[in-house]
Formats: C-alpha cells, sequence, structure tokens
C-alpha cells in the first residue's frame, strides 16, 4: 500500500505556482527557514499538519471533516503547484493550499482512499478502495478517467512516461494508458499488493503479500524474476544504483540486484518492516515495527545508526536537508540527523501517525518518502 500509500513516490521537481491576483491568505510564504514538511495524523483524530522543516514549529493544520465517516488517512500528502494533494478515509482526494491551509478542491470516490496521489503535468492520479485507478484534473478536481481494476487499490499509483502502473488486493499489477485510461496489460501475483510499483529503466519491482518481489518488463507484463523471503512484502521497493531495497513482515530489509534478483545482504531488525526504504548518499533509511529507524550502508548491509521512537514506524522517511522526517505509532513526527542519527526535533500531533512525509523547499524541491521507489 502503503497505507499511506501510502507520499509515492518518486521524488520530483513541481514548480510552486504563484498566480497574479492571488488573494492575500493565498500568497506563497514559506517559514524563515524556507522549508516546510508535511505529515497526517491517523485512526481518533485526524489532521493535515504544516510544519516548518527545520524548527518543528506547526504552521497550519486542516481538519478532515464529513459527518458520519471514520477520520482517518492512510494515505500521505504530496505537493505539485502550492497544492497538497491526499486521500482519506472519508471517501474523498482533497486538494489543499500548501501556504495557507485552505481546502481548494475535493472529490469523492466510491470508497476509502488510502492511496497516496501522484501528480505530473496537471493531472493527478490515485486508487481507491472502489477498485479504481482515478486521473483528476488538478486545478479543478474533475475527473478526466477511471479505469476499473477488479479490486481495491491501496497502492499507489507510479507514473512513468505515458503510462501509470498500480496493484490491487486482487494481487494484480495493471498498466494503463496516463492519458486514455485504458489497459495496456495486466499481470497476476498470488497474493494481495499494499507495495507501490517501482519503474527504472524499463523494469517494474513491487511487492506482494504472496512473500516476493518481482521484476516485471513494462514493454508486456513477461515477469523477469521473482524474489522470495519468509514473509508478505508491503513496503515499497527502491532502486539506487542497480539495487533494488525493499522491507518483508519477515523483519529483514533485503538488497538484491536489480538486473538478476539475486540476494547481496539483508539486514535484521526486531520486527515487522512495512516501510519503504529511502536511499541517500549511499545509505538507507527505513523504519521499523520493532519502534526503531534505522540508517544501513546500502553497499554492506551494516548498521550506522538506529533511532528508536515510542511506537512503531510504518511511515516511510523522507530525507532532506541533512535530516531524515519520519513518523510513528507514539503520534510523533521526528526530525533525526541523517549523519548521526540525534534527534534534531520532534512534533506532537494529535494521534498515531501511519503516513509519510513530504518535504518541500522554497525552491520548489518537492522530496517525498519512499512510497514507490524513491531515491533521494
Amino acid at each position: 500500500m502503503q497505507k499511506k500509500l501510502l507520499c509515492t513516490i518518486l521524488p520530483a521537481i513541481c514548480s510552486l505556482l504563484m498566480l497574479a491576483g492571488c488573494t492575500k491568505e493565498e500568497t506563497p510564504v514559506f517559514p524563515p527557514s524556507g522549508h516546510i514538511v508535511l505529515i497526517t495524523s491517523t485512526f481518533n483524530n485526524n489532521y493535515l499538519y504544516a510544519v516548518d522543516a527545520m524548527h518543528g514549529s506547526l504552521l497550519w493544520r486542516y481538519t478532515f471533516t464529513h459527518p458520519n465517516q471514520p477520520l482517518q488517512s492512510f494515505s500521505s500528502p504530496t505537493v505539485a503547484d502550492s497544492l497538497v494533494f491526499i486521500g482519506s478515509h472519508t471517501k474523498r482526494v482533497y486538494a489543499i493550499n500548501l501556504f495557507t491551509g485552505i481546502q481548494k478542491w475535493e472529490y469523492q470516490t466510491g470508497d476509502t482512499v488510502l492511496s497516496t496521489p501522484t501528480v505530473s503535468k496537471g493531472v493527478v492520479f490515485v486508487g481507491s478502495g472502489d477498485g479504481k485507478v482515478i486521473a483528476l484534473n488538478a486545478v479543478s478536481g474533475t475527473r478526466r478517467w477511471e479505469y476499473a481494476t477488479g479490486s481495491k487499490v491501496y497502492s499507489s499509483p507510479t507514473l512513468s512516461g505515458p503510462t501509470v502502473y498500480a496493484g490491487n488486493l486482487n494481487g494484480r499489477i495493471v498498466s494503463v494508458d496516463s492519458a486514455k485510461g485504458t489497459l495496456r496489460w495486466g499481470v497476476n501475483t498470488r497474493g494481495p499488493i499494499y507495495s507501490s510499483p517501482a519503474v527504472v529503466d524499463g523494469v517494474l519491482y513491487v511487492g506482494s503479500f504472496d512473500s516476493s518481489l518481482y521484476a516485471i518488463d513494462t514493454l508486456n507484463g513477461a515477469k523477469k524474476w521473482e524474489f522470495t523471503t519468509a514473509g508478505k512484502i508491503q513496503s515499497s521497493p527502491t532502486v539506487s544504483n542497480g539495487v533494488v531495497y525493499v522491507g518483508s513482515y519477515d523483519n529483514k530489509l533485503y538488497a538484491v540486484d536489480a538486473a538478476t534478483g539475486t540476494k547481496l545482504w539483508d539486514f535484521a531488525t526486531g520486527y515487522v518492516i512495512a516501510s519503504s526504504p529511502v536511499v541517500k548518499d549511499g545509505v538507507v533509511y527505513v523504519g521499523s515495527y520493532d519502534n526503531k529507524l534505522y540508517a544501513i550502508d546500502a553497499a554492506t548491509g551494516t548498521q550506522k545508526w538506529a533511532f528508536s521512537t515510542g511506537g512503531l514506524i510504518e511511515s516511510s522517511p523522507a530525507v532532506a536537508n541533512g535530516l531524515v522526517y519520519t513518523g510513528s505509532r507514539d503520534g510523533y513526527l521526528y526530525a533525526v540527523d541523517a549523519a548521526t542519527g540525534i534527534k534534531r526535533w520532534s512534533f506532537k500531533t494529535a494521534d498515531r501517525i501511519a503516513s509519510s512525509p513530504c518535504v518541500v523547499d522554497a525552491t520548489g524541491a518537492v522530496i517525498q518518502s519512499g512510497i514507490n521507489g524513491a531515491t533521494q
């Protein structure tokens, strides 16, 4: 899924929207630090927070409010053109002003939205619990097309060229034309897919609850190889320098040769890894249900440091400004020094965090978590 499925996403560089004639409340104003980190709290008290990424102070908070709907969001925020896009258990996709926290539009789906939106060239792609992959106009929220996959889509869509890829709970990976919403091909695995695909050099990598990591040719859907772990795979794979990194319910992080599917190394944590790894400057960062955030040498699989929180971590980390950002089920968003693992600050939300952070800076750079194969 990443249930957050959880901010999917490949790192993107998005221009910030500065329209002439904006009202005063919509004028883009970054905090003095020049960086904003976005995160949602989940379960009973569901909010979207914008926090100063360097100091951990609150900038604004958006409340998901719809009568008789569970106020939960495992979807993670993503940003494009000064708008924050996010899904929710309210059966809606939202567009919210990055600088004010004011909602611009909402789109109602047929079921919960655990998938994290992907945005490109003015189009928002998102999966829904009603089994559809949906394309929306990013400015207006109007639907461009939808494709029915046959089962719930909690996997976050991955866009590569003219094609969008996503998995569903029937274990099927679909390749859909991003302009028309028509099927190119579909491939079945043997278990539900919560993992979000990573696409690199014409190969799609995705994990399945059948305990396997798959490499699939994006041209025709042919399986290139399959790597089997001893547990379900919810974690979304990340590809860096010819190596695929992915976590498993068998408590291990794996490094697998991207060309052959051969295991290079594995690293054992104290519990399940549902978090998606991120690679930055030769280091893999990943969270675990053992309540720890790990930094691991990408080449050797040796631990560099571990940072302990007060709850399990399924949030996928984002790395920016020399800091690693992650959420924890203890309700805190943490900023940890990427080199040392020392906490710089923490921000208390109103509830547990299952989603993943997204960082935006004044240059227009958007740094997202490893939900679908992000390498930072």
